[in-house]
């Protein structure tokens, strides 16, 4: 479902809550968007999942704060404690 926020800022948020990427009215395909209120643009939910750069288990060893690969949790013990 598509969600909107209006930011601190003024500004407003428009993204996805399933995931997905989010389509303009002009067609452009984007993660989120920000915009100025009354910018007059809409958006529509796509069946495209939003792709990530990181792989779950960096993204668990950047939440628990484990920078350096000596201290990282590995994917063996990753899939271990599943």
């Amino acid at each position: 479902m598509i969600r909107t926020e209006t930011l601190a800022s003024g500004l407003i948020r428009t993204y996805s809550d399933r995931n997905l990427m989010i389509e303009q009215e002009t067609g452009a395909l984007y993660e989120e968007a920000v915009d100025v209120p009354n910018s007059g643009h809409t958006y529509t939910e796509t069946d495209v999942p939003i792709e990530s750069d990181i792989t779950d288990t960096e993204a668990l060893n950047i939440l628990l704060g484990r920078g350096m690969p000596d201290e990282a949790v590995t994917d063996s013990e990753t899939q271990e404690s599943n």
